[in-house]
């Protein structure tokens, strides 16, 4: 985790220079090597000096702005740095006075500083052939009067990135480390400081500096590792510039910093270390009077254990002593050791609070805190790999006035633990796409880039082919919630949401069944329309959900065909051989509940409609791969619907809807021989006019299974009447309508229904064909019981539709006054306005 600080911070700013070396020496030591080559530095024990020969300032640059990185608008004649650089025969890693006896105290000592210090720079710059670590002369070294040794690196110079073909350059000054015995253990301990500045150059010119009020830090080298150890720092008033072209410089600043790391190789030959880190008041922005970021606080804590020893081949190579690695090595070793070496456990936090973005000088974004914590444990014996990532952020606000859009966000969680990922297969990917990419030859600084290696593309989709296919995904439990979100337009509230609460689960068996049990539940959710302002508020939104044997395998499968066919012939796979897998699928079964409550529409003072609840589950069964068909069923409720004023001023609000049901149960449905025909691609890839599915198809499917819908309940509730229903309906494909059976309703209160229109079009005429049509029904319907009219719905191969035996294209051209086949109902005499006042 530190190594990705220390990138991200050589990203945006060239190389940090020697103060972030020193810094990363501190933290990388407790990070395993599986994650990044250069993260076991340990903690190079370094004393800066002011040097009046390396990076000097020419009469342009004192003054208060002296140091803060004014770029290449100050010119310099060339520095002692560069001139250093420049010598013919310079060694690529500086080496110790020959003059000292590696067996003496003093030479023993004097090489653990120097394969430290030399170690550090090289693994947290990630140095390879062709950058330059440089001293003015050999590293000397003279007895103290503790009985320990003053190490000097007189002149310390870093040439880096020099593959880019535009390496910068950092010029230290002299750098001093007071070493000594510790108590036991043949450690060696030592102190320093920095006093800063380092100089930053880049094209010759000079883009930038790094000081520090106080650097201080101490602790023990590993005779038998040098690059492990331990280690604390402190920091006071660290300041970085660099020149970032046009404009002011960049600048990066800390009030603190309190780093400690600890690193070992235990007896069984593994590796274990932590390290934690506390950053005080970072800022970084662009100019003194506007700063970007600011974060109050940040603590980093970082532990891994039983990691192989093997590893520790990697800091051997790129914490380099002797020779500086090639990339090729290094891409070389890591694929070797991911082929065949664990990862060990790891386990890393990081918090930071006070944070807060200005998008303006005047407007920002701030954050109260935010939190991640993850772990990641890869054992050598038979337990499976796993992992857990959790993440948290408290109190995002936008502020400012000008701002008229924004955000705002009280709490967010997240949280995942999984095991059983195939992490093995994972490593060999990771290996394979390393020699891969250790064909791309480096382009030379300067000339045009050289072609990329033949076949190529080829080379990466198989190894992603292979993955795909490999790639067991385990078991993992999941969950998500946040509260108090609001987001604003123009100053206008456009949504909100009280709170979510979000979890599920996947669990992939052998077979590449994976089941996915879920659950959504948002409370106190609002939108509004901004064409017209209408808010529409809802208490509670539910989903819950569950997909039991979704095929992964047979998704697998098609993907590994898809990029074997790219890469065989350039070409997508042949329609029927995708067809072929998708025949062979299993359909995945489960259900989907939706629950909502408490809709309003509109405000308190304008009511708009809304609704007091309902509820839909739809469920269907799994289907092994030979089953083409499956049964399902729907369940549909709702109540306490309010369907609003409008609708009230156009109709009586006694026949407004208030309440419905539904109850299917659905046999011998073929959703799977649809889903599996979903992936044939004949239709798509020829024609005329290519469609994936056609209505034919479906239909085709519909005949030869003959699914049956069986409604268990269908219901209509409003104040004037009641309607329920059951019945069934069933495939023939031997009748037009291609459906035979039927639905029996009962509707009660239907002359109260008929009484209500009447009176309301007595002063609304355009309501007067609704009463023709309710006295036909009325004349239509069969009288069971009092107060009671029943319909029978039937699907006939003859007849078609039927409504109590009439044919329905009958009562459509006998119009609404009179019913077919029965003695006419005359039809009352249309109501007469009142008389004007």
């Amino acid at each position: 985790m530190s190594l990705r600080i220390a990138d991200a911070v050589r990203s945006s700013a060239g190389m940090a220079g020697l103060a972030g070396v020193v810094l990363a020496g501190g933290l990388t030591a407790a990070t395993p090597p599986a994650v990044a080559a250069g993260d076991q530095t340990g903690g190079a024990a370094v004393t800066v000096t002011k040097s009046a020969q390396t990076g000097a300032q020419t009469e342009s640059q004192t003054g208060p702005d002296a140091g803060t990185g004014t770029g290449a608008s100050v010119a310099e004649t060339t520095p002692a740095a560069l001139a250093l650089l420049a010598q013919p025969g310079l060694p690529e890693l500086p080496v110790l006075d020959r003059t000292l006896s590696p067996n003496s105290p003093e030479g023993r000592m004097a090489t653990l500083v120097r394969d430290r210090v030399v170690g550090a720079i090289s693994m947290l710059g990630s140095l390879t052939t062709g950058d330059i670590i440089a001293t003015d002369g050999p590293i000397m070294a003279e007895p103290s009067a503790d009985g320990g040794v003053r190490v000097t690196f007189k002149d310390l110079t870093i040439r880096a990135y020099s593959s880019t073909g535009a390496p910068v350059v950092m010029a230290a000054g002299d750098l001093v480390v007071d070493a000594s015995d510790a108590d036991s253990g043949g450690a060696v301990a030592y102190t320093f400081s920095v006093p800063g500045p380092v100089q930053l150059y880049q094209n010759g010119l000079r883009i930038g500096a790094i000081a520090m009020d106080r650097f201080l830090a101490e602790g023990l080298i590993d005779p038998e590792a040098p690059m492990m150890g331990r280690d604390s720092v402190v920091v006071d008033g660290l300041r970085l510039d660099v020149d970032a072209g046009e404009g002011e410089p960049v600048f990066v600043t800390v009030e603190s910093l309190i780093a400690t790391a600890d690193s070992d190789i235990v007896e069984d030959g593994m590796i274990d270390g932590a390290v934690s880190m506390t950053l005080g008041d970072l800022r970084t922005g662009r100019g003194e009077r506007s700063p970007t970021v600011r974060i109050a606080e940040t603590e980093l804590i970082s532990t891994y254990e039983a990691v192989p020893g093997t590893w520790k081949q990697v800091i051997d190579l790129v914490a380099a002593t002797t020779r500086l690695p090639t990339e090729k090595e290094v891409l070389a070793l890591y694929s070797q050791l991911m082929r065949d070496t664990t990862l060990g456990i790891s386990d890393g936090s990081i918090e930071s609070t006070g944070i807060e973005f200005f998008i303006t000088s005047d407007d920002s974004v701030t954050i109260d805190r935010v939190f991640m914590d993850s772990e990641v444990a890869e054992p050598q014996d038979d337990d499976p790999a796993s992992g857990r990532i959790s993440m948290a952020l408290d109190g995002l606000r936008t502020k400012g006035a000008t701002l008229d859009d924004g955000v705002d966000l009280g709490a967010f969680r997240f949280d995942m633990d999984g095991e059983g990922l195939n992490s093995a297969a994972l490593r060999l990917f990771m290996a394979d796409m390393m020699d891969v990419a250790a064909t791309i030859e480096t382009p030379v600084p300067g000339e045009p880039p050289p072609p990329l290696p033949p076949g190529l593309e080829n080379q990466m989709l198989t190894q992603v082919a292979r993955l795909a296919k490999d790639l067991d995904i385990g078991q993992a439990e999941w969950s998500m919630s946040l509260a108090g979100l609001a987001v604003r337009d123009e100053g206008e509230a456009v949504f909100g949401l009280g709170s979510m609460t979000t979890n599920g689960r996947w669990d992939e068996n052998d077979a590449g069944l994976v089941d996915l049990p879920g659950r959504w539940e948002l409370a106190d959710l609002l939108i509004v329309d901004q064409d017209n302002g209408l808010p529409i508020r809802m208490d509670s939104l539910v989903m819950e959900t569950l997909t039991e044997d979704f095929d992964l395998a047979s998704l697998r499968s098609m993907a590994v065909l898809a990029m074997d066919s790219f890469r065989a012939t350039g070409q997508p796979p042949e329609p029927g051989a995708v067809q072929a897998i998708a025949d062979g699928m299993v359909f995945g079964g489960g259900f989907t509940d939706l629950s909502v409550k408490g809709v309003r529409i509109g405000t308190d003072q304008t009511p708009m409609g809304g609704l007091e609840s309902s509820a839909l589950r739809i469920e269907a069964d799994a289907a092994p791969a030979d089953v083409d068909v499956t049964d399902a069923r729907v369940r549909f409720d709702m109540a306490g619907l309010d369907t609003g004023p409008m609708a009230a001023a156009a109709v009586p609000s006694d026949i407004l809807p208030k309440a419905a049901g539904l109850s299917l149960d659905m046999t011998d449905v073929p959703l799977p021989a649809l889903t599996r025909q979903s992936f044939d691609f004949d239709a798509l890839m020829t024609g005329p006019e290519p469609v994936l599915f056609g209505n034919q198809a479906f239909m085709d499917l519909i005949r030869t299974h003959k699914p049956t819908f069986d409604v268990d309940g269908i219901s209509v509730t409003a104040p004037a009447y009641d309607i329920d229903g059951a019945g069934e309906i069933i495939t023939d494909p031997a009748s037009p309508l291609m459906f035979g059976g039927g639905v029996s309703f009962t509707v009660s209160g239907l002359d109260e229904t008929l009484a209500v229109v009447q009176e309301r079009a007595r002063t609304d005429p355009s309501l007067q064909e609704a009463v023709l049509v309710l006295v036909a029904l009325r004349g239509l319907g069969r009288v069971e019981e009092p107060g009671a009219h029943v319909f029978d719905l039937t699907l006939s191969a003859e007849q078609g539709v039927l409504i109590n035996e009439v044919p329905m294209g009958m009562l459509m051209m006998a119009g609404p006054g009179a019913t077919p086949g029965q003695p006419g109902t005359p039809a009352p005499a249309p109501a007469q306005p009142a008389p004007a006042q």
